[in-house]
């Protein structure tokens, strides 16, 4: 893929149908990619996807958190400045993950944030107060996210909008199409993709999935 992960902050949008590979691509590459910077790493893992340790997984998660009370706990032990590492939010509770982003957008501290089922708090009628200031002012305190989502029409235009980088595996409803094809032309070619297979933003060639293998230049 030839997004590169940036110094500062990054915003990643990850869209494609369930199975088709979008949790793998995250556990596989982009974990590992964001863990070689500085930052604590945030799972918001409302599908169960990051608590177990398989071995399609090239990182190990430092704790896992079953509510926000636990993740505050953590917090205040360390003084609100958790070091690097992988810290997994597993709650299927909307309070609990509203919570969350609460405590990262109040406290202002500098992470990477992956939301899985990003729909959930950001639909294409309404957002998430706390998530809304995360993608708008984040980047002022170095606040990475990436966002994952079956389809691009469920998600609100600001998540697409800001995005620095959009990577989609393959769509075919028009509604899902005609918001990426505004910000890049190439996703008319989404419904033509395989099983597993995947365009980024910026690339005119698909990738397959079990067969990509990331750079050394921070490339995810």
């Amino acid at each position: 893929m030839s997004y590169k992960i940036k110094k500062q902050r990054d915003f990643i949008d990850i869209f494609g149908k369930q199975g088709s590979g979008k949790s793998f691509l995250v556990k596989k590459y982009v974990i590992p990619t964001l863990a070689k910077g500085d930052k604590p790493i945030f799972v918001i893992d409302t599908t169960g996807e990051y608590t177990s340790q398989g071995k399609d997984v090239n990182y190990k998660t430092d704790q896992v958190f079953q509510n926000t009370l636990e993740m505050c706990q953590f917090l205040v032990e360390n003084k609100g400045t958790p070091g690097p590492g992988i810290y997994v939010l597993a709650s299927r509770s909307n309070e609990d993950c509203q919570a969350f982003f609460e405590i990262i957008n109040t406290a202002q501290i500098p992470c990477s944030v992956i939301v899985e089922e990003a729909d959930k708090f950001c639909s294409s009628h309404n957002i998430d107060k706390n998530l809304g200031n995360l993608i708008d002012y984040g980047r002022h305190f170095d606040c990475d996210l990436v966002f994952l989502a079956r389809r691009a029409a469920k998600v609100h235009k600001d998540v697409t909008s800001q995005a620095d980088c959009i990577v989609s595996f393959r769509q075919t409803e028009l509604n899902d199409i005609k918001p990426l094809r505004k910000l890049w032309s190439d996703a008319e070619h989404l419904p033509e993709l395989k099983d597993h297979h995947f365009l980024v933003m910026g690339d005119k060639q698909p990738k397959k999935l079990k067969t990509f293998k990331p750079g050394t230049s921070k490339k995810i």
